[in-house]
């Protein structure tokens, strides 16, 4: 849970910076490299007014091994956020729902995550966000150019399943559930 409130928080201190009021030096260096784009969403879904503890129905939660009881809510001022706990207590899965930034905003912050893999679930264009080894693994995930959602599994215990199976299993019921939204 702390995890998605980070990195939604991290997206909005994003657009912070101090201004320098020194004039910049003329630079002899080579410019940096041109930043990433995101691929376009070819078929838009839309989450829109959507709380992200009633994206997923009870046979979806019940397909993914979550207690649909355990849900709770944490959304912000900036995307609203559920998380569920595992039936076997052995990972925590959360969804987070942005419905002002596409996947094109991971792109553009992509240096404040430990990884930044270009993926697709669904068709959709994505971003695993996690290294290999670690106890959480999200993917966000664009659904329209203006829309994205983070999918997140946590592990609390040595007996979770592997994480990043499960965040990829997570975001394709998300975007099951948009499909039939839209």
């Amino acid at each position: 849970m702390l995890a998605l409130h980070s990195a939604l928080a991290s997206v909005l201190l994003t657009g912070c910076s101090s201004l320098d009021s020194q004039p910049a030096e003329p630079s002899t260096a080579a410019p940096p490299p041109a930043a990433l784009e995101a691929p376009s969403v070819e078929q838009p879904l839309n989450a829109v007014g959507l709380n992200s503890c009633a994206t997923l129905d009870s046979v979806q939660l019940q397909h993914l091994g979550l207690d649909e009881r355990s849900a709770t809510d944490y959304s912000t001022n900036i995307a609203t956020g559920c998380a569920w706990t595992a039936n076997s207590g052995a990972f925590l899965a959360t969804v987070g729902l942005r419905t002002d930034a596409g996947v094109q905003l991971a792109y553009d912050i992509q240096d404040s995550f430990p990884a930044f893999v270009v993926a697709e679930i669904e068709g959709y264009p994505a971003v695993y966000l996690d290294q290999a080894d670690a106890i959480t693994c999200r993917f966000w995930t664009g659904v329209a150019d203006d829309q994205s959602f983070i999918a997140e599994v946590r592990s609390l215990d040595f007996t979770a399943p592997p994480l990043c199976e499960k965040a990829e299993a997570l975001a394709s019921e998300v975007i099951d559930a948009l499909r039939e939204r839209s």
